[in-house]
């Protein structure tokens, strides 16, 4: 149960509970556009970033035109001393509709003025609750934060492991390798698949000569091609690249960095 400490903000608008509990649910247009994963139903999960701030949310509570939950399970907010000072609270959205208008009552469950980021905290809720999504759910337009993030990007180099493989072995392997990527393609990791590289009639050019016949690796690697991955750092990227398949046959994944930034 929330107490009169939580931080609170009532609105009124003249639409069906309905309408406002969906305006609610498009969150990138009403209060950051970044955002990552779904914010629909319960049990869906997502994380807002503005800039180097995040907080990850769970949806615990998803009743259409009635009542909408989430939950801080972790942040990141630079500028506070206790960076991780939303963790734990909850965000509730309670909708009743009369009369024509719905009275939205979010409170902000365990943000009470005891903690360093209330007042400002306050300020940016009134911003986004009370006017940005107001806009979105009256005139058709929120407001929503429109920073982006520079993402780092990463090379991923593929060198096969020239190891006897029987054609059963051979073709699961294949499999393993399509079915990595293509979980990683869904979650928007790999952000270009490359191409695969071959070996024959490859030529290694160097400033005395061109060497033909290659690879040029050890003799028992091969580079089977690159695909370009992205992650939120170094760690991240070497994390991802554990998994690959090529690894568990004797293989390896080299990772190289590459910043750019989200348009």
């Amino acid at each position: 149960m929330s107490t009169q400490q939580d931080l609170q903000i009532s609105i009124q608008v003249p639409a069906t509970a309905i309408h406002a509990y969906d305006a609610i649910s498009r969150v990138t247009e009403w209060w950051g556009q970044d955002l990552e994963g779904n914010s629909k139903q319960a049990g869906d999960k997502f994380t807002i970033r503005f800039g180097d701030t995040f907080v990850d949310f769970e949806v615990t509570d998803a009743q259409s035109g009635a009542r909408y939950v989430w939950a801080v399970t972790n942040c990141f907010l630079p500028w506070l001393e206790d960076k991780h000072e939303w963790t734990g609270t909850e965000v509730h959205w309670d909708l009743s509709e009369a009369n024509g208008e719905t009275t939205i009552l979010m409170t902000h469950q365990g943000l009470t003025p005891e903690v360093e980021c209330f007042d400002n905290c306050r300020k940016g809720w009134e911003y986004y609750a009370a006017q940005s999504l107001y806009n979105l759910i009256v005139e058709g337009t929120g407001m929503p934060d429109s920073r982006k993030r520079c993402m780092s990007q990463f090379a991923f180099v593929y060198r096969q492991h020239r190891g006897d493989m029987s054609p059963e072995q051979m073709q699961r392997h294949i499999d393993d390798c399509q079915n990595w990527f293509d979980d990683l393609i869904s979650k928007g990791t790999i952000k270009d698949v490359g191409v695969p590289l071959g070996s024959e009639g490859s030529a290694l050019v160097t400033k005395n000569s061109v060497i033909h016949d290659g690879p040029f690796a050890e003799a028992k690697d091969v580079v089977g091609g690159f695909t370009l991955v992205e992650a939120k750092d170094l760690a991240e990227a070497i994390e991802v690249a554990q998994t690959c398949p090529i690894i568990g046959v004797g293989g390896s994944v080299e990772v190289r960095p590459v910043q750019r930034c989200q348009s």
